[in-house]
């Protein structure tokens, strides 16, 4: 499955540092000294909840610390929402002193929040974009993966990927963003262990029908390659040599669609998307 780092569950400035120099190990770069102000305004972030569905502190936490290790001059969110999680993906980037201007794509196939349709999607990093002036965002709504090679500039080290978790289209958002990351780029995956959440929910709430779906879990437990297993999100690394992603990929086209239509015609829209990631 990759290996594993510690599942957090506070933002509290000890344990957060602990956590920093756990993933700054297994990625083999330098670690920072947190400081207690940034580590107080992520905890005063974490402590909004818009919607029961959003991200929670642990997921936020690590996608934090990724950013936070990493400088980058392009991320790529897949799936933004109300921008939770990508003010804190902000605030990351902000805080790193290596960045100095950080474009961040927000790509979203909706207009309106998917939970509020009163509010634009990106409410969230909208009203606080004003807070880190080194992130320039860019809301791409009304589109998806499949724009992303006429949308992001520069290329992107840095990705998330939380949209559609219906498999396989967790596999064809990476295969998207491939002609936009950079070599050796890392890609967080939310979500992988949902099959198991949604059985634990089915049994807390029996009347209601709860989809187990595996689209991310599919893909990041077939991902070639460096991972890093955060619980219910992981960290995949886009290699660099990316005809290695071939037979993975063939192992995943043959697992069970669990979207609509045909599957033949997705598969071709996939494997159409590879040839292109290989350019």
């Amino acid at each position: 499955m990759g290996e594993a780092i510690s599942h957090l569950q506070t933002g509290q400035v000890s344990a957060l540092q602990s956590y920093v120099n756990e993933m700054a190990a297994i990625l083999g770069v330098p670690s920072v000294e947190l400081a207690t102000a940034e580590v107080d305004a992520l905890s005063e972030h974490l402590q909004n909840v818009y919607h029961p569905g959003q991200s929670g502190p642990s997921d936020v936490n690590f996608l934090y610390v990724m950013a936070r290790l990493m400088p980058a001059r392009s991320y790529i969110e897949i799936g933004t929402a109300s921008g939770f999680s990508s003010m804190a993906i902000a605030m990351a980037l902000q805080a790193n002193p290596l960045n100095t201007e950080v474009h961040l794509h927000c790509i979203d196939r909706k207009e309106k929040c998917l939970f509020d349709e009163t509010k634009d999607v990106g409410f969230v990093a909208i009203a606080g974009q004003a807070k880190v002036p080194k992130v320039k965002f860019h809301f791409h709504r009304g589109t998806d993966s499949f724009q992303a090679k006429d949308l992001v500039s520069p290329k992107a080290n840095l990705a998330f990927i939380d949209g559609n978790h219906q498999h396989p289209w967790p596999l064809q958002d990476i295969l998207n963003l491939m002609p936009v990351l950079e070599p050796g780029a890392w890609v967080a995956l939310h979500d992988i262990d949902l099959p198991r959440i949604a059985l634990e929910l089915q049994k807390m709430y029996p009347g209601e029908t709860i989809e187990p779906r595996f689209g991310p879990q599919y893909l990041f437990q077939q991902w070639p390659g460096r991972k890093i297993d955060g619980g219910n999100i992981g960290l995949v690394e886009i290699p660099k040599e990316r005809s290695t992603l071939a037979t993975s990929i063939e192992r995943l086209l043959s697992l069970p669609f669990e979207t609509p239509g045909d599957s033949e015609s997705r598969k071709r829209k996939l494997r159409a998307a590879l040839a292109a990631a290989m350019v």
